[in-house]
């Protein structure tokens, strides 16, 4: 099972809450051999802790409870600039996220874009 943006369990809160794993509070799930089933901390745990931390071939997760964060504001954004440009950008920026208080995430992708190909 796969919590989070893609960064393997790693939400944009996890300076704040962790791992998006431990948000999760159980799981339905059908194993190999075809039963459904609903596992938590203490309803067929061994399970239960696999499928949080595995990466499949446990079962099909056929629904999660999950605990919501009570997030008020959220602030996105993307910025471009030519490559010549990106020390003078990267290395300042970088000094930013040493700043940032515990709830805040900067999740940044450094990559070069084809001419012709969209930003």
């Amino acid at each position: 099972m796969r919590l989070g943006p893609g960064l393997n369990g790693v939400s944009f809160y996890g300076r704040q809450v962790g791992v998006a794993a431990n948000l999760v509070h159980s799981l339905t799930v059908v194993p190999a051999d075809g039963r459904v089933t609903t596992v938590d901390a203490t309803q067929d745990a061994e399970l239960f802790w696999a499928l949080r931390g595995g990466d499949g071939g446990l079962g099909v997760v056929i629904s999660a409870e999950v605990e919501l964060l009570p997030i008020s504001y959220v602030f996105t954004g993307r910025a471009f600039w030519e490559v010549s440009d990106a020390p003078g950008v990267v290395a300042p920026t970088s000094l930013c996220f040493l700043e940032l208080p515990r709830a805040g995430l900067f999740a940044g992708l450094v990559a070069p874009i084809r001419e012709g190909q969209p930003a």
